[in-house]
């Protein structure tokens, strides 16, 4: 049998030690100085760029410190945050936490996605005509239920574009069927249907231990879901609905189905 030598053995050992010991783990907070989303592998070398963060290859987890976080730092109203298969994002973290265990919610979440780009929304959706049309966009992307959003308030969320940006000012879901869990949609509106969420074209996400709270749209202040090929249904466990608006006679402030 041949031999190596001991140096190449022991390399060879640390080297596969440092692949498996690589974090899946990056950390985003408000006073990051890491330009570099991909390297944020701690609290000490967090970025500010969420969404460079949740896009890094390899990372199966994104970890956000309580702050206020925004699709972009321009007046693009088009710009949202998207999430991706396989990765959880959760929120609601002082900033020193060593385990996810040690993360203590609030209710609503200390940890912000607002659509408020200028910072000067007052209340009953006042001042939000520069607000993006969508906080969060999961727009045909096939996302399926390991894509998470846990721990968020989502909020400023503005649809009040041409179609289809006039639908879902909180999130946005078309063909795609994400996971939330104790996420907040407060203050989002459209002009038309799903003021804090729309899911369209057979988008069925899994939401536990979510609420939508003061959301306004034409129909479906809440939540609506629509198809006109394939319905959607979400899942909805333990979620309430509080003091959402519809402008439509008889409409539905909570939640609308539209089908057909």
């Amino acid at each position: 049998m041949k031999q190596f030598p001991l140096f190449f053995l022991l390399t060879g050992l640390l080297l596969a030690q440092h692949s498996y010991g690589q974090t899946t783990t990056r950390y985003v907070s408000t006073t990051g100085t890491n330009t570099d989303p991909a390297s944020a592998t701690s609290w000490a070398t967090s970025t500010t760029n969420l969404q460079g963060a949740i896009n890094a290859a390899g990372v199966t987890q994104v970890w956000v410190a309580a702050g206020t976080y925004k699709p972009t730092s321009t007046t693009a109203r088009d710009v949202s945050f998207s999430m991706k298969n396989g990765v959880a994002i959760y929120g609601g973290f002082a900033g020193s936490e060593l385990l996810l265990t040690g993360r203590v919610l609030s209710n609503p979440s200390s940890t912000t996605l607002s659509g408020d780009l200028l910072g000067d929304d007052t209340p009953n959706f006042g001042n939000n005509g520069d607000n993006s049309y969508h906080v969060i966009l999961n727009n045909n992307n096939s996302l399926n239920n390991t894509a998470l959003l846990d721990g968020f308030t989502i909020s400023g969320g503005n649809a009040n574009g041409n179609f289809p940006s006039n639908n879902g000012g909180g999130m946005a879901n078309n063909s795609t069927s994400p996971s939330l869990a104790n996420c907040s949609f407060q203050g989002n509106s459209a002009v038309n249907t799903g003021g804090g969420m729309l899911n369209f074209e057979g988008s069925n996400p899994i939401l536990t231990n979510c609420s939508f709270q003061a959301n306004s749209a034409f129909n479906g202040g809440g939540m609506a879901n629509r198809g006109s090929k394939v319905r959607s249904t979400p899942s909805l466990n333990n979620c309430s609905f509080l003091n959402t608006s519809t402008q439509l006679l008889g409409g539905c402030g909570c939640m609308a189905n539209y089908y057909g």
